[in-house]
Parts: structure tokens; C-alpha cells; sequence
């Protein structure tokens, strides 16, 4: 038997002696994986929520892109309108506070086309930031999404465990429905519970999608 041969089967045997070892000491050796591995439809369904994940972050790099120019172009509007009334009450003497009305013939073109394109223009922002607090919201839905998929193995689970999440979700949008509609709230507490009632509705759609979605890979099995 050549010095080749004997290293080949001196190998395996060896490693059998590893194992042992590791056994009898009560141990597991640190490359052997040892959890238990997810089934292919929550693999699958993972993939697709990465997949929507980065879509999403994308989406909300191009959206502050627009968020941006948007608020620069009101900062610009605002600035030529302070500067219209400051130059005013200089004219006239006494303080001219941006809203009042003023005569047409104290103000340049250019101040004019401000004061008449603020308030589109601060609208256009504000719908920006509705729709960034929204995929910011889907966002976060996605980012437990992908971290709960990895405390389950199983796909079947994992869907009766979103079934819990819609019952207990709806269950939290009654108790704040019924606050609104009672108006027990006011000022800051009230617009509060708005916005939270708002982001969960937001949840409740992805919830709901992400359970067709189960169920379609369910089916698949």
C-alpha cells in the first residue's frame, strides 16, 4: 500500500475520531450546524421580502431626491417673500408681516409668482412627506418581517403566526377607531392616535398581503 492510499483512508478515520471525541466530551464540534434549517417555501418567501425590501429603499433614495429639491424651491419662494416685506415696511415705514395684503405696484414680478406659487408648492412638499412617512412605514413592516421569518422554520407556522399578528393588529385598530370617533382626544394626543391609527392600516395591508402570499406558497406544496 503506497504512502497515497494510506492518507486517504487515514483521513475519514480520522475525522470519525473527531466526532467521537466531540461526543464523548459532550460537545459539538463548531463547524457541524446543529439548527435546524428552514423549509424551501420560507425560503422562498424570504427572497421576496428582500427583494421588496430593497425595491422599497429605492423607492425612498429617489422620493428624498424630490423631498429635497422641494424644500429648497420653498426656502428659495420663502426668502424672496421675507425680502418683499422687509423691503415694504421700509417704504412704508411701519411693519408689513408676510400674509398681509400689500399693493400689487410695491411688488416685482418675481415676488408676485412667489407669493401666488407658495402654498402649491409647500402642498406638493407636504404630499413628499406623506408619501415618504408611508414606505417608511412599509419599510419597517418588512425589516420585522424578515427578522421574525428567521425565528421560524417552518412555512405553515409562520402563516398561523401572521394570523395571530391580523387579529391582534385589529383588535388595536378598534380600540383607536372608537377613540376617534368618540373625540376624547384633543390637540397632540389626538393627532397621535391619528398617525398611529394611520400606520397600522398601512401594516394591515402589507399583513394581509404577506398572507395571500403564504397562502399561495402553501398551495404550492
Amino acid at each position: 500500500m503506497n504512502r497515497r492510499l494510506i492518507l486517504v483512508l487515514a483521513i475519514p478515520v480520522l475525522a470519525l475520531g473527531v466526532l467521537i471525541g466531540y461526543a464523548q466530551g459532550g460537545s459539538v464540534p463548531p463547524n457541524v450546524e446543529t439548527l435546524p434549517q428552514s423549509d424551501a417555501g420560507l425560503i422562498e418567501f424570504q427572497q421576496m421580502k428582500l427583494t421588496q425590501l430593497g425595491e422599497l429603499n429605492k423607492q425612498l433614495g429617489d422620493l428624498q431626491v424630490n423631498i429635497d429639491e422641494q424644500e429648497a424651491e420653498v426656502q428659495r419662494l420663502n426668502t424672496l417673500i421675507d425680502e418683499a416685506y422687509k423691503r415694504i415696511s421700509e417704504l412704508v415705514g411701519f411693519p408689513v408681516y408676510p400674509g398681509e395684503p400689500v399693493g400689487m405696484h410695491l411688488l416685482t414680478s418675481e415676488e408676485i409668482i412667489a407669493m401666488l406659487k407658495i402654498d402649491a408648492v409647500n402642498g406638493e412638499l407636504s404630499q413628499l412627506r406623506k408619501q415618504e412617512r408611508r414606505l417608511l412605514t412599509i419599510k419597517q413592516y418588512l425589516e420585522q418581517d424578515v427578522e421574525e421569518i428567521q425565528q421560524h422554520t417552518k412555512l405553515e407556522n409562520y402563516h398561523k403566526f401572521k394570523l395571530s399578528q391580523l387579529d391582534d393588529l385589529n383588535a388595536r385598530l378598534v380600540e383607536l377607531r372608537i377613540d376617534i370617533d368618540q373625540k376624547a382626544l384633543l390637540g397632540e394626543e389626538f393627532a397621535s392616535v391619528q398617525l398611529e391609527y394611520d400606520d397600522l392600516l398601512i401594516q394591515r395591508q402589507q399583513l394581509q398581503q404577506d398572507i395571500e402570499q403564504l397562502e399561495q406558497l402553501l398551495g404550492n406544496d
